[in-house]
């Protein structure tokens, strides 16, 4: 299609040619009336041969533009011209994920790992927002996300997913049907190779590839046609991640297993809970840091995308407009294409904008239909109404229904043809111009939906569910939307929560959502008021109410410990009973031995335990026989816990008693005796000896004391014989 560029569709002038697939060719556009850079496809023209073709391009195109998410890529405008259907989409700059991991494969690089999660985590969100709003993508591989450059979020930038809207448009059965395969071949899920139904798991599969192929360095399967396809994702199973790359943390390894499973059952049951389990295994990604085996090197995307040309500004006419002086009335100022300026008052609630000259507001513009829109005030609101026109009308670069009336606020430009017109409203208490909202005090709006709920009182038990159902009515004459909030219970017990739901006039939503308590101690049992709030953001002050009575049942769950784990007789143990339930339980305890040995205080007991605490019950045993000698002895016992709602629990523990006089202390005092013994036997030897020796010396010396006696008595006597002999 390249003899395309340079020539201009209704406004948009084809400047590049960005890349050519199945369905059509992109080129990079300039928007002459808004001056800025778009995208365009441009669809092949053997399809809008096909009967019904281009009613059911256009209708999936108006689809697609109200998806309205950070995550896909923005739809501004749609149509056909000279025998050509085209969609305009939001240009952004830089290269898709497939020019980007071919560039790095070629450099001997990878992306970061905790990168690669981040990203796939990022576009499950948005998947699951497009599923939400009966969008499949169908077509999920790396040159339909684009990485948009945003600082200051979780990356550097933004994964966007492209072509949408085409694949709702082939899923309402225009480029393929059920029996048929559409798809790339590596990453189509195994239904959609063999051309059965598809849902929401089929996206998460063909995800799932691609956070394989990002995490191990290439693709788990090489399939390159539709037979390939059949044979690799319906019969042969991908090698295990960390075979491949073994730092990958076993986590998510086990999360991209889940995701690329070949039965949809065992796959995650939509693209949010995908989400949640790649945000779980995010800290243990960050913490890898080298590269996948088969590379060299691990960078950031960022890196690559550090070149990228920055977005030239295109300020449009209505942002050229500036500001405006004090005016009492409110009026509409027109800006063209040429630099040229008018305003015009509001001067009823009625006015018509066309090209023809009957028109309150003409425009002088070929683009512009004669009858083109009607402006009509409302309670206080300025409602824009396309009346059908040709080139369409577009609030704040949304192309309206037609016939459809939408609010049209200050803040929002509106264009008709070349030329953009701003909302001024009038703020007569000051007589400045209110340029962000309306002036003065807000009217009441009076209600604008209705809200009815099926089943205004349920039950649930913690861990199972409860299923809301109720209808929400757009009672108003413009499209709105609708946010609901659920008061009364956590918000992480209503995990499937609609998102936001865009309702035209008239119409009705039919939906539900359930309530799911964790089946912890959390869920305290009882009766919860809810109120079911539905708020319009067209009126953000009016909040339409339902009431709900939901019973939560109560469930019983409890341990117990003892502590100490063994007990000494005649001291103190406790049991420790911890209620893990939801509500408050009364719990009968008896402590009992087989042999019945022991003796406890208290023998049996009752104690009652709120829902999520622990008591304990204090008791000990004594031998139930006095013992006077022995030795100490280990008696094995249980504490038998019985619910009050039936739960059982047997804890096994162990009592020591004690004689009053231990074996070793009576070994202990036959030694003591038999040493005294021993001790007095040889004291008295000892001493024995000691009197015979004193004895025999006092013998001895009363013999010598005896023998000195006679010896001088001798000697007297021969000294008398001798005087006797002298004389």
């Amino acid at each position: 299609m390249e003899q395309l560029i340079n020539q201009v569709l209704n406004r948009y002038r084809l400047d590049k040619l960005l890349g050519e697939g199945g369905m059509g060719a992109v080129f990079k556009a300039r928007d002459l009336t808004l001056e800025r850079d778009v995208a365009v496809k441009v669809m092949h023209s053997h399809y809008a041969r096909q009967s019904n073709f281009q009613d059911r391009f256009l209708q999936e195109a108006r689809t697609a533009a109200r998806l309205n998410h950070s995550g896909i890529v923005k739809v501004y405008d749609f149509g056909q011209e000279e025998g050509m259907l085209y969609i305009v989409m939001e240009f952004i700059p830089g290269r898709d994920l497939s020019h980007l991991i071919k560039e790095l494969r070629q450099q001997g690089k990878w992306p970061l790992l905790q990168e690669s999660v981040e990203i796939i985590r990022q576009v499950a969100l948005a998947l699951d927002y497009a599923h939400n709003n009966a969008v499949l993508h169908r077509d999920i591989k790396p040159g339909n996300i684009m990485l948009k450059p945003t600082p200051g979020t979780n990356l550097p930038y933004t994964p966007i997913v492209t072509d949408l809207g085409l694949a709702k448009l082939a899923e309402g059965g225009i480029a393929t049907q059920t029996g048929m395969a559409m798809g790339t071949p590596a990453y189509m899920s195994p239904e959609q190779a063999l051309g059965e139904k598809v849902d929401a798991r089929s996206d998460v599969y063909s995800l799932g590839i691609l956070l394989y192929e990002l995490c191990v360095g290439r693709l788990p399967f090489n399939a390159r046609s539709l037979t390939e396809a059949i044979r690799f994702h319906c019969k042969t199973p991908p090698p295990p991640p960390r075979s491949l790359r073994p730092d990958i943390p076993p986590q998510l390894e086990a999360t991209i297993l889940k995701a690329i499973a070949k039965k949809q059952n065992d796959r995650f049951s939509s693209a949010g809970h995908f989400a949640q389990a790649l945000k779980k295994s995010l800290p243990s990604a960050t913490m890898v840091q080298s590269a996948p085996t088969n590379v060299a090197e691990a960078v950031s995307f960022k890196t690559e995308l550090a070149d990228e040309p920055a977005p030239t500004p295109g300020p449009s006419a209505f942002l050229e407009l500036g500001q405006v002086g004090s005016i009492t009335k409110d009026m509409i100022l027109i800006g063209v294409g040429d630099g040229t300026r008018r305003s015009i008052v509001i001067r009823g609630e009625k006015v018509e904008i066309g090209r023809s000259q009957k028109c309150e507001l003409s425009l002088n513009d070929e683009k512009a239909s004669r009858y083109h829109a009607r402006l009509t005030l409302e309670n206080n609101r300025y409602m824009i109404t396309d009346l059908n026109s040709t080139n369409g009308t577009f609030l704040d670069g949304t192309r309206l229904l037609p016939g459809i009336p939408e609010e049209w606020n200050p803040e929002k430009p509106l264009q008709i043809g070349s030329a953009m017109l701003r909302l001024i409203r009038a703020n007569k208490m000051t007589g400045s111009v209110a340029a962000t909202g309306l002036a003065g005090t807000p009217q009441s709006l009076g209600q604008q939906a209705s809200l009815s709920i099926e089943q205004n009182s349920l039950t649930v038990e913690p861990g199972g569910n409860a299923t809301v159902k109720l209808t929400l009515l757009n009672q108003g004459r413009t499209v709105d939307h609708f946010s609901l909030k659920i008061l009364g219970i956590p918000p992480a017990w209503i995990p499937n929560l609609p998102p936001t739901i865009q309702l035209l006039p008239g119409a009705r939503e039919d939906m539900q959502f359930n309530i799911t308590p964790p089946r912890s101690a959390k869920s305290q049992a009882g009766t919860y008021q809810l109120t079911v709030q539905a708020q319009s953001r067209n009126h953000p002050t009016e909040k339409i109410d339902g009431q709900i009575q939901l019973k939560v049942k109560p469930f019983g769950s409890f341990t117990a410990s003892f502590k100490p784990e063994v007990v000494n007789s005649w001291h103190s143990g406790e049991l420790i009973i911890e209620n893990r339930g939801n509500a408050a339980e009364q719990y009968q305890v008896n402590f009992h031995d087989r042999a019945g040995e022991i003796k406890f205080e208290p023998q049996n007991t009752q104690i009652e335990v709120q829902g999520g605490r622990h008591e304990s019950v204090e008791f000990n045993g004594s031998p139930a026989k006095f013992r006077l000698i022995g030795s100490k002895k280990r008696h094995s016992f249980n504490a038998h816990i019985r619910s009050q709602q039936g739960e059982e629990q047997r804890l096994n523990g162990e009592i020591i008693t004690r004689p009053l006089l231990p074996k070793w202390l009576i070994t202990v005092l036959i030694i003591l005796a038999i040493g005294t013994i021993a001790l007095f036997v040889w004291l008295f030897r000892t001493n024995q000896k000691k009197i015979e020796l004193a004895v025999a010396s006092q013998l001895e010396t009363q013999a010598a004391a005896t023998l000195i006696v006679q010896t001088i008595n001798a000697m007297s006597d021969n000294d008398e014989d001798g005087l006797t002999n002298e004389r």
